[in-house]
């Protein structure tokens, strides 16, 4: 049994035990992700989110989902909310830059970068980003 196969299974028995609907969402959501159903996990996922409008795991979580259908523009949408509401991770902010660069808008991405570095100047992962777009910090001089 695969890796995937195995997280697939132990959502599923996650799901079964949750102490609550929000709970049940987000472990079937995750068990829809790893199965590689992204219609599923996004349904999941915006389930959580009539639950708890504000989830932090479920709005990067229907972010990931997007991108997985293939709709970068949408994932942008959901992972500009998810690194509003948590300006620390590094996770989301690379998540956004990706979907950015992989919609094709490098100035957005760049952005966006430069928004990571100005939150979190001690990011180990900026320089990278940076990199990754041909740029260096110098670019995101205020």
């Amino acid at each position: 049994m695969g890796r995937n196969e195995e997280a697939v299974q132990l959502y599923e028995r996650a799901a079964s035990v949750a102490s609550s609907p929000k709970e049940k969402w987000l472990a079937l959501a995750r068990r829809h992700r790893f199965a590689g159903d992204w219609q599923k996990a996004k349904q999941a996922y915006l389930q959580v989110l009539t639950l708890e409008p504000q989830n932090e795991d479920a709005l990067s979580g229907v972010g990931l989902a997007f991108q997985g259908l293939g709709q970068d523009a949408a994932a942008i949408e959901w992972y500009e909310q998810a690194v509003s509401q948590q300006p620390q991770n590094d996770w989301l902010w690379g998540r956004l830059v990706d979907a950015y660069f992989a919609s094709g808008n490098e100035i957005s991405a760049t952005d966006a970068v430069c928004r990571w570095l100005r939150v979190r100047p001690d990011s180990q992962q900026v320089p990278a980003y940076l990199g990754k777009l041909g740029k260096d910090s110098s670019t995101c001089k205020p």
